[in-house]
């Protein structure tokens, strides 16, 4: 009997040996194996035949079990012995939570154009996993449409300023799609003093237009470079830049002085011309204001057209033209421009009344009434598209008593325009202090102390101007002042409002 149970014994022996692990330890439940997580089940390309390879995409695989998981990808793109998918890398391993990131990137040489993409799947497939293998759909359109091409105008930019002066005048650019692909791009810059609006586009056909501004403060004299860089990595000439210079001297800045800052023309239908009225410009800054005369009709005409001036006036000549216009009243702008004034630009308003009948004569000068007191408000240019920048100038005419403080606000619709900057008025000049702030909601307020510097009674000119940038959708937009404090309280509107037009 005792050999018998000898070979029993050990034959359990044996069978405990070869038992597997699990069956000693417990058996592994789904809920304790690795889960394959994967970002994403279908990943998209399309690209043209004639551009480059599309963007390379990212597949991220994680564990959301336990233990490790272990895995590897594989693709079935061949396409007649020629596969198009790349991943890398082909394996990987992923405790719990880990995240693995894995290349995926299209080689489309061997493919011809199709209207229908061509697709293949990436397979995960790990010998732990509880839910191996999981699959990620793959397609790739491959046009035979030329490539987006990135076309700029102009490739430079040149800005000028003054250390401690105002910023340069806003400048642009116009980006155009030069290929049949819709272009697809990002514009960037590398320097902090250089800003463009708006930041990215999408065309097929026609242009864009690109606001670029400087900000001058805290840089220091001398020349600035920076570069603008517009990005589609699947446009045939990615990326094409824009070299940006910025020059600022030390000299301070020089001030526009423009007198009269109202012009009326009387004029019969039929003639020809009135007679003609002149301006005077004179820069009441320092340095040397180099100054340029525009204006918004083509019945004005304005000689010479530009100037320089480091205190003495300048004297210019403006003339209208009537022939072929009915009878009515037209009004014009004229605008005195120097991007480096710290009050650019100023405007000359100009008004133009076409009658059937000679004047009246005018009656003899009287003193203005206790009650002529107008303040006013205008804007230049009238309309624009997304980007403009318009200048709102606020005035008064026959003051009845002295300015030596004023306060008012300005109100307009936050999401047609935002405030950029402000700058002294014709009549402000030589105030001591001179303030515009956003207080946000579409309201800027603005101020000034005129300390020694009083404007004296039946004076007539600007206060403040104050620069605001059309962000909005086209449509009608009002623009009001309001809330007159200090010395100006109680003047008459005249007018309150102007309408600015979004096209």
């Amino acid at each position: 009997m005792r050999p018998k149970i000898f070979k029993v014994f050990w034959l359990w022996a044996l069978v405990i040996l070869i038992l597997p692990v699990n069956c000693k330890k417990g058996i592994t439940t789904p809920e304790q194996m690795p889960v394959i997580w994967i970002n994403t089940s279908v990943l998209s390309f399309a690209a043209s035949q004639l551009g480059p390879n599309p963007l390379s995409q990212v597949l991220i695989i994680k564990n959301t079990g336990f233990e490790t998981l272990t895995y590897t990808i594989s693709e079935d793109s061949d396409f007649y012995g020629n596969s198009w998918i790349n991943i890398s890398p082909m394996n990987g391993a992923s405790n719990i939570g880990q995240e693995v990131e894995h290349i995926v990137t299209i080689d489309k040489s061997s493919l011809t154009p199709r209207e229908d993409p061509y697709t293949a799947k990436i397979t995960v497939q790990s010998s732990n996993a509880y839910n191996s293998p999981q699959l990620v759909d793959v397609s790739l359109i491959v046009s035979d449409k030329s490539p987006a091409s990135i076309e700029i105008s102009p490739n430079t930019l040149n800005f000028k300023g003054n250390v401690g002066g105002p910023n340069p005048e806003v400048k642009s650019f116009q980006i155009s799609n030069g290929g049949e692909e819709t272009l697809q791009y990002t514009v960037s810059t590398d320097a902090s003093w250089l800003d463009v609006t708006p930041a990215e586009g999408n065309l097929l056909t026609g242009k864009r237009t690109h606001t670029v501004e400087v900000t001058i403060g805290g840089l220091g004299k001398g020349i600035h470079n920076g570069i603008i860089s517009i990005t589609d990595p699947n446009a045939s000439n990615n990326p094409q830049t824009i070299a940006v210079s910025l020059e600022l001297s030390d000299i301070p800045p020089p001030e526009i002085e423009v007198s009269p800052a109202t012009i009326t023309f009387d004029a019969l239908v039929g003639n020809t011309r009135p007679p003609s009225q002149k301006i005077q410009i004179r820069n009441i800054g320092d340095g040397t204001l180099n100054y340029e005369i525009t204006w918004d009709t083509n019945w004005l005409d304005v000689a010479p057209i530009s100037g320089k001036s480091r205190g003495p006036t300048k004297n210019h000549t403006v003339s209208v033209n009537i022939g072929g216009m009915n009878e009515g009243t037209y009004s014009g702008r004229l605008q005195v421009s120097d991007p480096t004034a710290t009050n650019n630009p100023q405007t000359v308003r100009i008004t133009l009344e076409v009658t059937t009948q000679p004047p009246a004569p005018p009656p003899p000068p009287t003193p203005p009434p206790s009650t002529a007191n107008e303040i006013w408000i205008d804007c230049s240019p009238a309309s624009g598209g997304s980007g403009t920048v318009v200048a709102i100038q606020i005035g008064i005419t026959g003051n009845t008593t002295a300015i030596d403080a004023f306060g008012l606000s300005l109100t307009f619709d936050p999401s047609a325009f935002r405030f950029l900057s402000y700058a002294r008025g014709g009549l402000t000049g030589s105030f001591s202090f001179l303030e515009a702030w956003d207080t946000g909601g579409g309201v800027v307020n603005a101020g000034g102390v005129g300390g020694a510097a009083i404007i004296p009674v039946r004076s007539t000119g600007t206060l403040i101007e104050l620069n605001l940038q059309v962000i909005g959708a086209a449509g009608s937009y009002p623009i009001t002042i309001s809330n007159m404090t200090d010395d100006i309280q109680g003047m008459t509107p005249s007018p309150s409002s102007v309408t600015f037009i979004v096209n």
